[in-house]
Parts: structure tokens; C-alpha cells; sequence
């Protein structure tokens, strides 16, 4: 802190505060985030430090440029350059701009996004209080909280970040997205610099998100035709036929203004290029693999209580326009839910040039807009638990960490008590049948499943998924959602079963392959417990299988065979327990094996290679519960009981 001297505060948000400074030695104006260490983990703290390096990192005239960042024992404090504004205080001021300003707006902000998608870097939260307003009218994109370095292997997102008013179709629909998200909201923002509000907008969430999905972009007053074609192309809602690279580049309305950085030989796989075929291969699969057919009324039904549908409207003559302008600070990290600890929005200046900004008092409706435009961001937040942001947070960056990073995760006591925590609530949520308590759930089976198929020490693994009753709560919660009528009509509920039933499957892989033989009689009498417990699942998961998802189908059938394999390697007493015929009787395995082979394979001609591979995963299955095991006394070892069942139920 020597090199700088703190002159006045900005504004506080939830994880930060920003102060106006200046650098000593040179006398330039600085912003100083300061954000405390307290009561973050080490995980968060590196999270963090991986957003300031990519901020670090973009270097080009239309991105804020990082000046400095160091940390001290309390405090990580990131310096940037401060502009005159953002966007949204200029919106405010003057409700909107001519088209010639907005021209020259779109080619500086289509400049930063080609720099930050040519990096494969997605911004994730572009909205006007992202904006910064410089000398010289210039803009600078700013806020990096949300921004996601993408990957070679990955070619779209799910989780959702950013700002309801500027997300989407695909966003608010819970279907994966990729940097185009971006595009949308740059099309939103420069409709709204033009005509004053975005293109879609209420005060009411759920009618927002319908008017997104569904309702065509109105054109309130002219508008020359390369914009309009340029902000049509940009708000199509089909996000594969959305103005993209590089065509975005060469479209009239800014190729004249528009400054293409040179990419180096360093940068691979820029999103600025066509994808190869390979990609998008790569691509479609993953769409299918994350892809959840969601219902966008439902989305976010937990966040707009009616206390928050409050009239905003004020007299013009009794406004505080400075009152109203310490909110943006605030507002900054208003999005659809709370941002990780690591949020680093750049900050603003609040007192904007009166010069060159103030405009005449907002009129009646237009000072309405802007407050229920705050109201809109800030009721996103409600009802969001700390363990729903904790456990969100994970899910994101369990995806990048190592093995080592995964282990101390899991040598840390508050992880521990957070999965406690949550384990007495998630079910249920769950229940609910609500889209939050559906994510909320996805986010923790996605947690366990990435540390069951991590390569770790496998003991240290086991300890923890005994510590949290892994398989015992897994089973619960499968039974306790084929038991519920209404959640099995919902649009996600297969995904949520897949997802345990993955995780029940991993658990089974894990003892089976490094402790099975290692048990005690009471370790193994709870393995049996929790091996029955599926079996008595079985018939109804195949039978609903059929309707939903043919990996449904092979995800159950492959736990079977790996119990089965499991219980040929064990003492007689348990392989005859397992291998009981008339527990198998009275769970309908055949039955329900019988119609997979003979009602729902024979209508899929569509797709050969699911039924190939259910087929031979359904064999498979019949082969493990009907080889006879050496540990089989005399009287269970033709078992013949199984087969003729099984030729019963064939056709």
C-alpha cells in the first residue's frame, strides 16, 4: 500500500470494497478493490487468484487494464484503472443515446469481446454497469467476477451467471450455452443504449423469462436498417443461427470501427474461428450430455417473493440522484444467484463528469424503469441460502482441480460440516419440485462424483463418503424419488436420477475393487444392506427407464453386474444372500429385463447404436445373475429358478 493513497470510498458490496486512490509516484487515478481474506477457505482463495489472473492476462484498449495486485495478511487488493462512469450511469443520466454514439459503443465492446472469445474467454455478466465510460468516449469492458477460461475439451457451459435482464434463451431455459451467450447480451445492451430498455423487460421474473423465450424484439421507434439487421442478428433467440465469428466481424453496421487484435501462434482453438468438424462433434456431445429440457416459467420461481413487486415510482422533483447512484456499486453483483467469493468487479466512480453526462430530470416512467430495473437484480438473491452458494461454488471448480487440490478439500473440517449441513435439508428441497431445489441437488451429486472417479488414494476417498453416508443417503433419496408422483413429472427429474445412480455406482466400484475382501462382518453386512436396497429399486428404475433415457437403463444394469461380479470374490454366506431367488422373484428383475429386450429396444430404430449397447449391457446382466459361482452350494448352483423365469418373461 505504500504506492498508493486512498482519496475517497466508491462503494461497498458483499465481498468487497472499492475506493477511489491515487499512485503516489505518478499521480494517476486509481480504483483499490479490497477483499478480505476472512472466513475463506483455501479453495476460495485460489479461485480468486485465478480470476485476477485472468484479468492480468487481457491486455487490449477496451478492457480495463489491472494495474497491480498484492495481498496482505487480511486483504488481497486489486488496483485498476478508473473511469469517468459506467454505462448504466450514463443511461440513467441521459436515457439513451443517438445511433451514430451507439455505433461507435458496439465496435469498441465487439472489439473486447473478439479479444476475450479469440482467448476463449466468456465474460458471463455483460450488462451496462460492466461498462466503463472513459475521456474521449471510449469503453472498456470490466468486471471479470464471472469470466470462464474455456478449454480445449470444453465447448459449452451450464451453470448460470450473469443478470436476468441479459441472459439469453438458452440461459434462462437451463440449457448449456456457449460464448454466443455473450453475443446476446451485447445485442440487449446496445438496445437499450438506443431506445432506453432493454429489449426484453417487466418487473415480474417469470414474465421475464417467457418474454425471452418467446416474445419477438419490438422496434419502438426507427432505427437505420444495418442496425436494426445487427441487433436483429444478435438477438436471435436460435442460438446456432445468432450472429457469430466471424461473420460478426464484417457486418456493416461495424466492420469500419471495429480493431481486430493479431492472434499469436500462442492462442489455440480461438472461439473467433469456425470449429472444425472434430469440435463439433465434441460439442453436440456435450449439448446432449449437460442438456436438461427445463421449462422456462419455472426458472427462478423462488426469487421474485411479492414484498419485492413494489411500486417505484418517485416524483422527479424529489429525487436524490446521488442516493440513487450509490446503489451501482451494490448492484454489481446482482445476478441470478450469489457470486462466488471471488467476484472482482471492477470498480466505478460514482460522481460522473456534470459536464458532459447530467441531462434533464428523468421523467416519470422513465425514473420507474430504472428503479424497478434495481428491484429486478436485487430480488434475484432472495431465499438463496450460504450452503446453496458454498455448494454451487464447488461444483464450478471441482471441475479444474488436481488431485492434490482434491485432497486437501477433503482434509478440511468445514467441508465436512457443509455436507452435514446440507444433508438434513437437500431431500427436502429436493421435494419441493422446484428448478432451485433441483440444482441445488445436481450441484452436490456432481461434488461427489467428480471425488468418487478422481485418481486419489481410494482409502481416503472411502473415509469420506462414510463420514457423509454416501451410499445409505444416496438409496434414501433414490427410493424417496421413485415414491414421489409429482417429482417424476418433472422435466429434470431424470437427469437427478442418472446423477444417483451414477454416484451409486461409483460407490459400489470403490469398495468393490479396493476393500470388499478387507471388510469385517459388520462392513459387510451394511454392503449387503445397501446392495438389497438397490435390487428393490431395480424393476421400477428399468420400467420408468424405458420412457426416459436408454443411459438410464445402462447405468442400473451395469451396478447390477458389478454387485453380482462383487459377490462371486466373497464368502459363501453373502454370495447365497445376494444370489437369494426369491428375493430376485420378488423384486421383478425378469420381468423387467424382459420388457426392455421386448417392448422399448423394438421400437427405437432410430438410433442403433442404443439399442446395441443396452442390448449388450441387458446380456451382460442376465449372464452375471445366472453364472454359477463356485461359492453356490449344490442347491442354488444351476440356478435354474432364474432361468426359467427369465424364459417365461422372453420372447
Amino acid at each position: 500500500m505504500e504506492k498508493y493513497m486512498i482519496i475517497s470510498p466508491i462503494g461497498e458490496g458483499s465481498f468487497a470494497k472499492v475506493y477511489r486512490g491515487r499512485e503516489k509516484y505518478t499521480g494517476r487515478d486509481v480504483a483499490l478493490k479490497f477483499i478480505s481474506k476472512l472466513g475463506k477457505t483455501e479453495k476460495d482463495l485460489y479461485f480468486l487468484r485465478r480470476e485476477i489472473d485472468i484479468l492480468r492476462k487481457m491486455k487490449h484498449e477496451n478492457i480495463v487494464d489491472m494495474i497491480n495486485s498484492f495481498e496482505t495478511n487480511n486483504e488481497i487488493v486489486v488496483v485498476t484503472e478508473r473511469g469517468l462512469a459506467d454505462l448504466y450511469q450514463l443511461l440513467e443520466d441521459d436515457v439513451n443515446l443517438p445511433e451514430d454514439t451507439v455505433q461507435k459503443i458496439a465496435c469498441q465492446l465487439v472489439s473486447a469481446l473478439y479479444y476475450l472469445h479469440s482467448h476463449r474467454v466468456l465474460h458471463r455478466d455483460m450488462k451496462p454497469q460492466n461498462i466503463l465510460i472513459f475521456p474521449g468516449g471510449k469503453v472498456k469492458l470490466c468486471d471479470f467476477g464471472f469470466a470462464r477460461n474455456m478449454t480445449m475439451e470444453t465447448m459449452v457451459l451450464t451453470s448460470i451467471k450473469g443478470t436476468p435482464l441479459y441472459m439469453c434463451p438458452e440461459l434462462v431455459d437451463e440449457k448449456p450455452y456457449d460464448h454466443s451467450a455473450d453475443l446476446w447480451a451485447l445485442g440487449c445492451i446496445l438496445y437499450e443504449v438506443y431506445h432506453g430498455k432493454p429489449p426484453f423487460f417487466t418487473n415480474n421474473v417469470f414474465h421475464l423469462i417467457k418474454m425471452i423465450g418467446k416474445e419477438s424484439v419490438k422496434w419502438p421507434k426507427p432505427i437505420s436498417p444495418d442496425m436494426r439487421n445487427f441487433l436483429e442478428g444478435l438477438l436471435t433467440k436460435d442460438s446456432t443461427q445468432r450472429l457469430t465469428w466471424p461473420d460478426l466481424l464484417h457486418h456493416p453496421f461495424v466492420r469500419t470501427g471495429v480493431k481486430v487484435p493479431h492472434l499469436t501462434e500462442s492462442i489455440i482453438g480461438p472461439l473467433t474461428q469456425p470449429p472444425t468438424e472434430e469440435q463439433r462433434i465434441l460439442k453436440q456431445q456435450q449439448i446432449k450430455a449437460k442438456g436438461v429440457s427445463r421449462g422456462p416459467s419455472k426458472l427462478l420461481s423462488k426469487f421474485m417473493p411479492d414484498e419485492h413487486r413494489k411500486d417505484t415510482q418517485k416524483s422527479p422533483g424529489n429525487k436524490d440522484k446521488n442516493q440513487k447512484k450509490s446503489k451501482i456499486p451494490i448492484i454489481q453483483n446482482t445476478e441470478i444467484e450469489p457470486p462466488p467469493s471471488s467476484t472482482l468487479p471492477p470498480p466505478v466512480e460514482l460522481k460522473t463528469n456534470q459536464s458532459t453526462l447530467v441531462a434533464d430530470s428523468l421523467t416519470m416512467q422513465e425514473d420507474k424503469f430504472v428503479s424497478t430495473r434495481e428491484n429486478l437484480n436485487t430480488s434475484i438473491l432472495t431465499n438463496r441460502t450460504i450452503d446453496e452458494q458454498q455448494i454451487e461454488q464447488h461444483a464450478e471448480q471441482i471441475e479444474s482441480m488436481s488431485n492434490e487440490q482434491l485432497m486437501n478439500l477433503l482434509r478440511q473440517e468445514s467441508f465436512y460440516k457443509l455436507f452435514e449441513t446440507i444433508q438434513t435439508t437437500i431431500l427436502s428441497k429436493l421435494l419441493e419440485c422446484t428448478l432451485n431445489g433441483a440444482s441445488f441437488y445436481r450441484n452436490m451429486m456432481k461434488i461427489l462424483r467428480f471425488i468418487l472417479q478422481s485418481d486419489m488414494d481410494p482409502h481416503l476417498i472411502i473415509s469420506f463418503t462414510n463420514k457423509i453416508h454416501v451410499p445409505d443417503l444416496s438409496l434414501k433419496h433414490l427410493k424417496a424419488i421413485l415414491d414421489h408422483p409429482t417429482i417424476r413429472k418433472e422435466p429434470w427429474f431424470a437427469h437427478i436420477l442418472y446423477d444417483i445412480l451414477i454416484v451409486i455406482r461409483l460407490w459400489f466400484e470403490l469398495i468393490t475393487a479396493y476393500t470388499l475382501q478387507q471388510l469385517n462382518e459388520e462392513q459387510c453386512k451394511f454392503y449387503l444392506t445397501m446392495s438389497h436396497e438397490f435390487l428393490e429399486q431395480t424393476s421400477l428404475i428399468l420400467n420408468l427407464a424405458s420412457s426416459l433415457d436408454y443411459t438410464i437403463c445402462c447405468e442400473t444394469l451395469m451396478i447390477l453386474i458389478i454387485l453380482c461380479e462383487s459377490y462371486e470374490d466373497v464368502s459363501p454366506l453373502l454370495c447365497q444372500a445376494w444370489y437369494d431367488p426369491i428375493r430376485l422373484d420378488k423384486c421383478q428383475i425378469w420381468p423387467a429385463i424382459a420388457q426392455l429386450i421386448t417392448t422399448s429396444f423394438k421400437s427405437e430404430n432410430s438410433n442403433i447404436e442404443i439399442y446395441n449397447e443396452t442390448l449388450m449391457y441387458t446380456v451382460a446382466t442376465m449372464a452375471a445373475l445366472t453364472y454359477p459361482s463356485q461359492c453356490l452350494p449344490d442347491a442354488l448352483l444351476e440356478a435354474k429358478i432364474k432361468v426359467i423365469l427369465f424364459k417365461k418373461y422372453s420372447v
